[in-house]
C-alpha cells in the first residue's frame, strides 16, 4: 500500500494539471464591443478587429499544414473589407500594407485576448481623444479600427509605447495597439491621426517629401495644443543645429520628390548622409510650430488647411535664395 499512495498523489496533480489547462483554453472571452457616439452632428464608430484575429489564430492552431498568408485573408482581411463595404467606408487599397501574418501566433493570441479584456479602458481612452480632437477641429465622420501589433514588429513596441496608428482616408483610421501600450501614448496617437484625417478633407493627397514634413508635423503641433504634458518618443530629443542644416538641406534638394527610398531616409533615419531618425517629425513639428508662432491670428483650422509649402514659407525655415 505504500507504494499505491505515491502513485495516486502523481495521478492528482496531473489531472488537476489538465483540469487547469482545459479551463484556461477554454476560458470564456468577452465579446469584443462597437462604439458609437456623436458630437455636434458628427459620428464617431470605434470598430475592433480582436475576434477576427483570434479567428486568425484559432484556424493557425487547428490546420495541420496551413497556408499561414490565405488563413489571414480568409480570418482578417475579408472581414474587414466587408465592414468597410457595409459601414461604406471610402479608403484606397494603400492598407494592405498594414495588415500581415505571423509566425508567432500563440503571442499573437494572448495578447489579442489581453486587449479584449482590457477593451472598456481602451475604448474609453480612444472615445476622449475623438471627442477633445472634434471639438477643436470639426469634420466628417470618423471610424477607428483597432488591432493589435504583430509580435514580430517590435519598433513600435520598443521605440513608440506599444502604440502605432495610420490614416487610412479622411474618415477611417487604424490604431495597432501592444497589451503594453501607455494610455497617454494613446489618446496622443488618436489626436494625431485624426488632424491627419482633416488635412486630407481640405488638401489633395499629396506624397511629396514636404508634404510628409508639413502633414506629419502639423498632426504633432496639433496633438500636443490638446496634450501639452505628453511629448512622443519622435519629437523629445531635440535636433542639433548640425542636424537641422543636414536635414533642411535634404528637404531643399529633394522638396517634391515622391521617391519612397528619400521618404525612408528621413523617416527611419540615414546614417551614411548623417539624417537622424524620425527626422519627418522632429524637423516638420519645428517647421510647423514656428509657423504657428509667426502667425497667432491664424487657428487650428486655417493653418491645417494649408498647403505644406505656404507653411515652410510662412516658418523661420523657409529657404533663402
Amino acid at each position: 500500500m505504500k507504494k499505491v499512495f505515491p502513485l495516486l498523489k502523481i495521478v492528482t496533480i496531473l489531472f488537476l494539471l489538465v483540469s487547469c489547462s482545459n479551463k484556461s483554453d477554454n476560458e470564456e472571452l468577452p465579446s469584443q464591443e462597437r462604439v458609437e457616439f456623436s458630437n455636434n452632428e458628427q459620428n464617431f464608430r470605434i470598430i475592433p478587429l480582436y475576434e477576427e484575429v483570434l479567428n486568425y489564430t484559432k484556424e493557425m492552431k487547428g490546420a495541420k499544414s496551413p497556408d499561414n498568408k490565405q488563413v489571414y485573408i480568409d480570418s482578417v482581411i475579408k472581414p474587414f473589407q466587408d465592414i468597410v463595404s457595409e459601414e461604406e467606408i471610402h479608403m484606397s487599397n494603400g492598407y494592405f500594407s498594414y495588415f500581415s501574418p505571423t509566425n508567432q501566433i500563440e503571442k499573437l493570441e494572448e495578447n489579442t485576448i489581453k486587449l479584449l479584456k482590457n477593451q472598456e479602458l481602451i475604448n474609453s481612452l480612444i472615445k476622449e481623444s475623438l471627442l477633445k480632437s472634434s471639438q477643436e477641429l470639426g469634420g466628417t465622420d470618423k471610424t477607428i479600427f483597432i488591432m493589435p501589433i504583430s509580435p514580430e514588429d517590435v519598433f513600435p513596441i520598443q521605440n513608440m509605447e506599444g502604440v502605432s496608428g495610420v490614416a487610412l482616408d479622411e474618415n477611417a483610421v487604424l490604431i495597432n495597439i501592444d497589451p503594453s501600450f501607455s494610455e497617454e501614448e494613446l489618446k496622443y496617437v488618436v489626436a494625431h491621426e485624426y488632424h491627419h484625417t482633416i488635412r486630407r478633407e481640405n488638401n489633395e493627397l499629396r506624397k511629396t517629401l514636404i508634404d510628409s514634413f508639413i502633414t506629419e508635423g502639423g498632426a504633432d503641433v496639433f496633438a500636443r495644443s490638446i496634450y501639452p504634458d505628453k511629448t512622443p518618443p519622435w519629437i523629445q530629443e531635440p535636433l542639433t543645429e548640425e542636424s537641422k542644416a543636414i536635414i533642411l538641406e535634404g528637404l531643399k534638394e529633394n522638396l517634391n520628390t515622391v521617391d519612397s527610398a528619400t521618404y525612408t531616409d528621413f523617416r527611419m533615419g540615414n546614417r551614411v548622409k548623417e539624417i537622424p531618425i524620425w527626422s519627418t517629425y522632429r524637423m516638420g513639428y519645428l517647421i510647423v510650430e514656428s509657423y504657428v508662432d509667426n502667425h497667432p491670428d491664424a487657428s487650428l483650422k486655417e493653418w491645417t488647411q494649408l498647403e505644406a509649402e505656404a507653411i515652410l514659407k510662412g516658418s523661420d525655415y523657409a529657404f533663402t535664395e
